[in-house]
């Protein structure tokens, strides 16, 4: 996979699998979101820095409708997650320090905030390796 060599985690064991309707209901039942959110779940990583291995889940028809590019976005986007898990759990471990009710509202902000922060890097990175390849 050639975003675990870019991004230097060869030492990396990556386990891909897919989930269905079901779980994917299950997965965006259980968000803490409000009634006016769109955002659905479609992926989801669970990494160990200490173990060096990464779970990458996708909805089965995720995949469907996207172009090449978009895959390679949505593959580097999601390697990206691994990468920056170390400051992911260093910033939820700090919310666990706050008080509940503070805790609730910097939850959802800390979440939309990685998943943005993720995706704009992901973007990022994608086009300078397609410039580099142009070149």
């Amino acid at each position: 996979m050639r975003w675990k060599k870019i991004f230097k985690l060869d030492d990396y064991t990556f386990i891909f699998t897919k989930f269905d309707d079901e779980v994917i209901n299950k997965k965006n039942s259980s968000l803490d979101q409000s009634k006016s959110s769109n955002f659905i779940i479609c992926s989801t990583v669970d990494t160990s820095t200490e173990y060096r291995y990464a779970i990458i889940e996708v909805h089965e028809n995720s995949f469907d409708d996207a172009s090449n590019k978009n895959i390679d976005n949505k593959a580097c986007h999601e390697v990206m997650h691994v990468l920056m898990a170390p400051y992911a759990n260093i910033s939820w471990k700090l919310l666990q320090e706050l008080p509940s009710q503070e805790r609730k509202v910097y939850k959802k902000w800390r979440k939309s905030e990685e998943e943005e922060f993720t995706s704009r890097l992901a973007d990022i990175i994608c086009s300078l390796k397609k410039t580099q390849r142009s070149k």
